[in-house]
């Protein structure tokens, strides 16, 4: 279910591959579990799109 729901609220049109930040304060505002922040972190850093699109420094 946790999948589901930062799939959909990262990955989809709502959150349109946003960043770790972003994607929490979204899902933040609909659900709650333990280890949130972790999740999305998680997820996001695994995120194919998100990597190909991000600057390295």
């Amino acid at each position: 279910m946790k999948k589901n729901i930062l799939q959909a609220l990262h990955a989809s049109g709502i959150g349109a591959h946003s960043g770790i930040t972003a994607t929490y304060h979204r899902i933040k505002a609909l659900f709650a579990w333990t280890g949130i922040f972790q999740s999305v972190e998680s997820f996001v850093n695994k995120c194919q799109i998100c990597q190909q699109a991000k600057v390295e420094h």
